[in-house]
């Protein structure tokens, strides 16, 4: 069975592993000039979705006639989602390979704004014992985490808030008892969610739904002392909205990994709001071990494909 491959990351880690695999024959990618000739006969396709884009969409509809799965190696979906895919093809997503970075930095992210990390460092970069900081400095014992969006990410995020001594509320889809969770509430209970949270992390996909989830009226139902973390999509969060409740203390901090527009214009005025830590869209990055779990996934997907097993971790496009 052909495949093609528009590598991303973890290339040399991926190419191992589908030589490996029986009966793959892989056509490498090099970009869209070439993704025409790799598609022809392919009935697969793993590619990033960030790569994903309006012209891939055209590529697909006019040349992938034989194509009934795309693999791809993120936990987003956002590009397929927006630009749509041929009919009939199934989609699926790498998510838990990604999971445990993403949770590891949305954890670093709430330890650094409780134990006043920037201000440690503004403080070091001027050589000076400046301690007046310290009244602000927080824990995480015994605080309320509210996860919003308890899929894969939820999950490795709950398993290490625990281990903190967090008390941990999960918002779903439905109410059903999750792992690592103390208790798991409806969609239509997070603005009371919110009210009882100290620490709000959002890991839910972005959908017409979720856009602006985090909006003024969101923002004005928190705890003055709430600190909101983002390493999910930005659209998620109206930015002027956080903003404002940054600067008027509606809340007390945030840690967002992802903006609305991305990467984040050098004169957006969130750049100057308080009390904020923004990464560069880099959660998901941890190294050769990830690197490695992102192979295993994406490697053992397109093996159950190509032996006519049922994939796993498909999305509705």
């Amino acid at each position: 069975m052909k495949v093609a491959f528009w590598p991303y990351l973890a290339k040399a880690e991926m190419l191992e592993r589908f030589g490996s695999i029986a009966g793959l024959e892989l056509a490498v990618v090099e970009g869209i000039e070439s993704l025409t000739a790799a598609l022809a006969g392919a009935e697969a396709l793993v590619i990033s979705q960030t790569a994903y884009d309006a012209r891939v969409a055209e590529v697909l509809r006019a040349h992938g006639r034989q194509l009934r799965f795309i693999q791809l190696m993120n936990a987003g979906y956002d590009g397929p989602l927006k630009h749509g895919v041929p009919p009939g093809v199934l989609v699926a997503k790498a998510g838990d390979a990604w999971s445990p970075g993403l949770a590891e930095h949305a954890l670093a992210l709430m330890l650094a704004l409780a134990k006043c990390v920037p201000q440690i460092l503004e403080n070091q970069a001027k050589h000076g014992w400046e301690r007046k900081f310290t009244a602000r400095m927080d824990g995480l014992d015994g605080k309320t985490l509210a996860i919003i969006g308890y899929g894969s990410i939820g999950h490795e995020v709950a398993k290490r808030a625990g281990a903190f001594g967090m008390h941990v509320i999960g918002v779903s889809r439905t109410a059903k008892p999750k792992p690592q969770a103390d208790e798991v509430q409806p969609v239509s209970a997070l603005h009371a969610v919110l009210a009882r949270a100290d620490v709000i992390v959002l890991a839910a996909p972005l959908t017409a739904e979720t856009r602006h989830m985090i909006d003024a009226r969101a923002l004005a139902l928190c705890k003055p002392n709430a600190v909101l973390i983002n390493v999910a999509r930005g659209g998620l969060i109206d930015q002027a909205a956080l903003g404002a409740a940054l600067a008027n203390g509606t809340i007390a901090a945030a840690g967002i990994d992802v903006t609305d527009p991305e990467p984040l214009p050098p004169d957006h005025p969130l750049w100057s709001s308080p009390n904020l830590i923004i990464s560069p869209h880099v959660a998901g990055s941890c190294g050769a071990r990830g690197r490695e779990r992102l192979a295993d996934f994406v490697a053992e997907n397109v093996g159950r494909f190509v032996a006519g097993e049922a994939v796993t971790h498909t999305v509705s496009i």
